[in-house]
């Protein structure tokens, strides 16, 4: 019966206009089909943002030694650093632990860093520069300014806004969007949407997201209210 549920929602949203850049097609409605199979937020295999960035950071001996700041992610959603605020023998700074070096055992709870405190201690001046450094001049990607994001279709207009980004912890980036419709018949309506289909731009210590005409159309149709 499910089954058959889904085939005959493919075929419905299969029938909506198209515009001409048609990238909102069945397999974008596929799409949205999977990510709101389960309502958002309750996908073990995704994890909400606000989740996410409570997680404590722990050394490799699994001793606390701080709590998530803010994730910076590159434009296609991967985790490149955790920003991290540490409390550990004197040391109360902020600093950048850079994944791809240091950050091992992604849990929805913890972050594993791969130093023990001594180590830590050791490399403190290092990993305080970083963290100026991948700020940048701009500010960076991170899941905090994602989460303050808007959805624009192609003409400027609004459609949507974020209300969380869901994370898939185990290969750490982000999944999709939750977003939450700001105009039309099904305003209010909440609907995760594909991350990746929509292109970033980073607008002061929020996100602009745009979206094609055919999927804002797609959106709108789909969203429900929670």
């Amino acid at each position: 019966m499910l089954r058959a549920m889904i085939l005959g929602l493919l075929f419905l949203f299969s029938t909506l206009p198209v515009r001409a850049e048609g990238m909102a097609d069945q397999t974008y409605t596929a799409s949205l089909l999977e990510l709101n199979r389960i309502k958002p937020g309750q996908n073990p295999e995704l994890i909400l943002g606000k989740i996410q960035l409570n997680a404590r950071i722990v050394d490799k001996n699994q001793r606390t030694i701080g709590k998530v700041a803010d994730i910076i992610v590159a434009p296609d959603g991967k985790f490149q650093t955790i920003l991290t605020r540490i409390d550990v023998s004197g040391f109360r700074e902020e600093v950048a632990f850079d994944v791809a070096s240091y950050v091992t055992e992604p849990t929805p709870d913890t972050f594993t860093v791969s130093l023990d405190k001594d180590q830590l201690k050791q490399n403190m001046t290092k990993l305080m520069a970083a963290t100026a450094s991948a700020a940048g001049s701009s500010g960076p990607l991170t899941v905090g300014t994602l989460q303050n994001g808007t959805i624009y279709k192609n003409d400027g207009s609004v459609i949507a806004n974020v209300k969380d980004v869901l994370i898939d912890n185990r290969n750490m980036r982000i999944a999709s969007l939750l977003v939450t419709l700001t105009s039309g018949n099904n305003r209010g309506a909440e609907i995760a949407i594909p991350y990746e289909a929509a292109a970033a731009k980073l607008n002061g210590n929020k996100v602009d997201l745009t979206v094609t005409d055919a999927q804002a159309d797609v959106i709108a149709s789909m969203a429900t209210r929670r």
